[in-house]
């Protein structure tokens, strides 16, 4: 005897499965009680952990006093958003997770990068490219803000890079 039906077959839920991968690239988990614990000390370990970057180099890619990265990672310094920025650009961070690192900011400072200043465009364009583009250092950003006169994120700039 034939079936005139066809049996379902399991079809994975692509939308839930991209949900868990997102989960996992930003949060390092998919359980939300462990999401809610995320710290800006946590996320920042975490991303430094998965680029294999440690304290020294990080603070030879962004300018940033390695003291300084060390009270970033153990929640015992102020944040500022322009050092956030650099070490965006350092670890290459995708734009997801810089908006989630940036995001554990929102209540503490006040959101400069949307202003619509040179200055903000050209972080932007760093953030926004240095994912895709080796290229995009803090570096290189550094040199072109202080070219259009505007407040560089750190002190590091392309001539001072190789003498830390």
């Amino acid at each position: 005897m034939e079936y005139t039906y066809k049996v379902r077959q399991e079809i994975p839920d692509t939308e839930s499965e991209e949900l868990a991968r997102y989960e996992l690239d930003v949060f390092g988990t998919t359980k939300y009680a462990d999401q809610l614990k995320d710290t800006l000390p946590i996320v920042i370990s975490r991303y430094m952990e998965e680029a294999k970057i440690g304290t020294n180099k990080l603070s030879r890619l962004t300018g940033i006093p390695k003291a300084t990265i060390t009270r970033y990672c153990n929640g015992t310094a102020r944040y500022q958003e322009d050092y956030l920025c650099a070490i965006c650009i350092a670890l290459r961070l995708k734009p997801v997770k810089q908006r989630y690192l940036l995001g554990r900011l929102r209540h503490h400072l006040r959101d400069g990068i949307v202003e619509h200043t040179v200055r903000s465009y050209i972080i932007r364009e760093y953030l926004d490219g240095c994912y895709y583009d080796d290229s995009l250092t803090v570096a290189f950003c550094n040199d072109r803000l202080i070219a259009n006169k505007e407040r560089p994120l750190t002190k590091l700039t392309s001539e001072t890079e190789g003498k830390r």
